[in-house]
C-alpha cells in the first residue's frame, strides 16, 4: 500500500513538472503574451525609402511620447530597424537590471524589455558608446531575430540603418559590424568617452574572426564617431553576447 501510494506521488509529481514545463517554454516562445502593444501611439513606417523629411518643417515626432510616459515614464525614445519587425519603446531606469525581465508595462516578462543602463548611459544618445540590451527570445520578439537579420555582409547591408525616435529629434545610425562577442562589459571596459577607449573597442570588434563575424570595412567607424550598440546572447552559447555596432550619421530635429 505504502509502496503504490509512493509511486501516485511520483506520477502526479512527474506530470506537475511536465505541465510546468510546457507552460514555461509556451510563454517563452509566445511572441504576443510579454510585449505590451503600444501601436495607437506610434506612426513609424518601416520602409526607409518613405522616410523624406522637409528639413523646412519643424519636427514632429512620430511617436506619442506623452502618452507613453503616462504609462511609464521610464519610456524614452523608440528604436526601429526599417524593413525588420525591430521596433521597440526603450526604456531606462535608476536600477540596472530592472527590466532584465520586466515589460515596458512594468510587469514580469520572460522577454524583459530594451533597455540602457542609467549608470553608463545618458538618455540623449550624445555618449561616444550607447549600448541598448535586449533578451534574445526564440519566438523572434526583443532581440531573437538580430543575427538572423545581420548573418551576412549582404543582409548587412540591406538593413543597415538603425533609427532612434526621441521626443525632440530623430537619429539615424549606419551599421558597420555585427559580431560574437566575449561577456566583457562594453561600457565598463570602453564607455569612458575618451578617444583611447574609443579605439580599443573598435579594435576589439575588427580582431574578432569567426566565422559568424560580419564586418563592413567600407563603413567602419572612426574613433571619433559616435556609437550605437545592440547586446543581445549569441545563438547557441548564452554565456557570450552578440551585437551589431553602428555609427551616428544623421540627426533631423
Amino acid at each position: 500500500m505504502k509502496k503504490t501510494v509512493i509511486i501516485s506521488v511520483i506520477v502526479i509529481a512527474a506530470i506537475i513538472s511536465a505541465v510546468l514545463f510546457f507552460l514555461y517554454f509556451k510563454d517563452y516562445n509566445d511572441p504576443n503574451k510579454d510585449v505590451p502593444s503600444y501601436s495607437e501611439y506610434v506612426d513609424i513606417g518601416t520602409d526607409i525609402s518613405e522616410d523624406i523629411k522637409d528639413p523646412d518643417e519643424p519636427y514632429v515626432s512620430p511617436v506619442d511620447f506623452e502618452a507613453l510616459h503616462k504609462i511609464n515614464p521610464d519610456i524614452y525614445a523608440w528604436l526601429m530597424i526599417p524593413g525588420t519587425d525591430i521596433s521597440y519603446p526603450i526604456v531606462q531606469n535608476d536600477d540596472d537590471t530592472y527590466y532584465l525581465r520586466r515589460n515596458t508595462d512594468k510587469k514580469w516578462a520572460l522577454s524583459g524589455s530594451i533597455f540602457s543602463e542609467s549608470t553608463y548611459n545618458g538618455k540623449d544618445f550624445e555618449d561616444a558608446i550607447t549600448v541598448l540590451y535586449g533578451h534574445r527570445m526564440d519566438s523572434g520578439e526583443m532581440f531573437g531575430s538580430v543575427q538572423r537579420t545581420y548573418s551576412s555582409l549582404e543582409k548587412l547591408k540591406e538593413h543597415n540603418v538603425i533609427k532612434i525616435y526621441l521626443q525632440d529629434r530623430e537619429i539615424s545610425y549606419r551599421v558597420f559590424a555585427a559580431v560574437p562577442y566575449d561577456r566583457r562589459h562594453i561600457m565598463y571596459n570602453y564607455g569612458d568617452g575618451t578617444p583611447r577607449n574609443s579605439r580599443l573597442f573598435l579594435y576589439s570588434i575588427a580582431n574578432v574572426k569567426e566565422i559568424d563575424a560580419v564586418i563592413d570595412n567600407d563603413e567602419f567607424a572612426e574613433i571619433d564617431d559616435k556609437m550605437l550598440v545592440l547586446s543581445t546572447c549569441l545563438y547557441g552559447d548564452r554565456t557570450r553576447r552578440y551585437i551589431v555596432a553602428a555609427k551616428k550619421i544623421e540627426i533631423y530635429k
